[in-house]
């Protein structure tokens, strides 16, 4: 996948690393790279069966999530 930046600039990058696991993906240790231009809005989506009303479960999952975003930045 490339990296979109604001400015509608995209880099194609190159790597083997892919995982379908957030267990694994979260193993670890991350690196902060300095980029010169601003990442793209990262824009995530959460669909549920065709019922009128989410089960509660789904709800409450959702509700989490936006918790969880809000809570590091990135729900802005």
């Amino acid at each position: 996948m490339p990296w979109h930046f604001k400015g509608k600039k995209v880099i194609q990058v190159k790597s083997a690393y892919k995982v379908n696991s957030g267990q694994l993906a979260r193993a670890g240790a991350l690196i902060s790279i300095d980029l010169d231009d601003e990442p793209e809005d990262l824009v995530l989506y959460a669909f549920y069966s065709g019922r009128k009303y989410p089960l509660e479960k789904v709800r409450v999952f959702l509700e989490y999530l936006q918790s969880a975003l809000v809570k590091y930045g990135i729900n802005q």
